[in-house]
């Protein structure tokens, strides 16, 4: 994920660190600021947390990946 650049990223840190289906964070190189592991039960889920991901972590961007394995 990107971060919008009025957010900072210890803010968003501090407020991952409050979600449970975000299971880590690793800030990497790069186009984007952030590899977010997440672990959610299905796409609806998967949706309502990208959502909270933009309007309450502060992302401005987000591509998913899906672990088939």
């Amino acid at each position: 994920m990107r971060l919008d650049p009025a957010h900072e990223s210890e803010g968003f840190l501090v407020w991952a660190r409050r979600i449970p289906e975000i299971r880590d964070a690793v800030h990497v190189t790069g186009a984007y600021d952030y590899l977010v592991h997440i672990r959610v039960a299905d796409t609806r889920a998967l949706d309502r947390l990208l959502r909270r991901i933009k309007s309450d972590g502060g992302a401005s961007h987000t591509q998913t990946r899906l672990a088939l394995r």
